[in-house]
């Protein structure tokens, strides 16, 4: 009997061993399921969100779009008003300088900025020459901005089609093939201002500081005096006095030059040497800065718009971008 109760006793202790070792097995499967499908919902979560991310996306691009034809349109029917009254200018007091904001009840803002009211970095060189001319105007606005002027040198050696250096600070191939990692200058004009940080001398600081004030584009394209800021107006006109160039940039939000022989005309600018083929009273360039938030996905589009002389418009580029906040 003894053997018989030791029996019973190892086979019950093997079939309580069995049915832990079954509720164990039970537990682990229950928890791979658990585990399996949360994975899927957490999957599945995401895939929705990507979708909602890409739809709202999607969504404040067709509104920024639209914004930018709301621009392309402002600036042509500015041009048949002008048009329609024989005169072509562009002032402060123009139809584009209102911006446009929240269309639709959606967070949407739009403005449209004259770039020439600025200096285009390219006028140092057009159809494969040094334009002298503006190379000064240049180095004037170096000055005014407390910069190197020798910065106009390492420039115009990165678009001349030389390889001699310009000036102490100036550099051609041997510098920049002496870098890591080595290139050559362009020896073309300026794709964009980004460009500028592979220039000798052009720091971010230097960069940013230029930045309100200079612009590219392939073309000439002279300062307009209705719209430049007095430190470009200055650089452009050196031979008109400080106190002058107060004046005019003041009176920019009320008064609209509409010819530049009114502007020279004026007494205060009668025996004053300014070169008329740096400065125009109209524009062809507007850049156009657009902002827009739907369900909380913010972006920014940047514009560049030119006008051409019968009022057609052409976009030259766009560069958008999601505000990470």
């Amino acid at each position: 009997m003894a053997g018989n109760n030791t029996f019973y006793t190892i086979h019950s202790r093997t079939l309580n061993g069995q049915q832990g070792v079954a509720l164990l097995m039970a537990i682990i499967v229950v928890a791979f399921v658990v585990i399996i499908s949360i994975n899927m919902l957490t999957q599945r979560q995401l895939q929705i969100h990507q979708l909602m991310n890409i739809y709202n996306k999607e969504q404040t691009r067709q509104y920024l779009m639209a914004a930018e034809r709301w621009a392309v349109s402002v600036l042509a029917e500015d041009f048949k008003t002008e048009i329609k009254n024989a005169k072509h200018f562009d002032g402060f007091q123009d139809a584009w300088n209102t911006p446009l904001e929240n269309m639709d009840k959606i967070s949407v803002r739009a403005s449209i900025s004259d770039l020439q009211g600025r200096l285009n970095l390219n006028n140092l060189f057009y159809r494969g020459q040094i334009q002298t001319q503006w190379l000064n105007v240049y180095r004037n606005l170096l000055t005014l901005l407390k910069l190197p002027r020798s910065l106009a040198d390492s420039l115009q050696d990165w678009m001349d089609r030389d390889n001699t250096e310009s000036g102490s600070q100036g550099a051609e191939d041997e510098y920049y093939l002496s870098l890591k990692p080595p290139y050559r200058a362009a020896n073309a004009h300026l794709v964009q201002l980004a460009e500028l940080k592979m220039i000798r001398g052009y720091t971010d600081k230097i960069i940013s500081t230029l930045k309100p004030y200079v612009y590219v584009v392939n073309d000439i394209a002279a300062v307009n005096i209705n719209t430049a800021d007095k430190i470009v107006l200055q650089a452009a006109m050196p031979g008109v006095s400080k106190k002058e160039i107060l004046r005019i940039a003041q009176q920019q939000k009320t008064r609209t030059y509409q010819s530049i022989e009114e502007f020279t005309s004026q007494d205060s600018l009668k025996n004053t040497s300014i070169d008329k083929n740096l400065i125009t009273v109209s524009s062809r360039y507007f850049k156009v800065d657009g902002s827009a938030r739907i369900n909380n996905y913010p972006m920014n589009l940047t514009s560049l718009i030119k006008r051409g002389i019968q009022g057609d418009t052409t976009i030259i580029y766009r560069m958008e971008s999601p505000v990470y906040e």
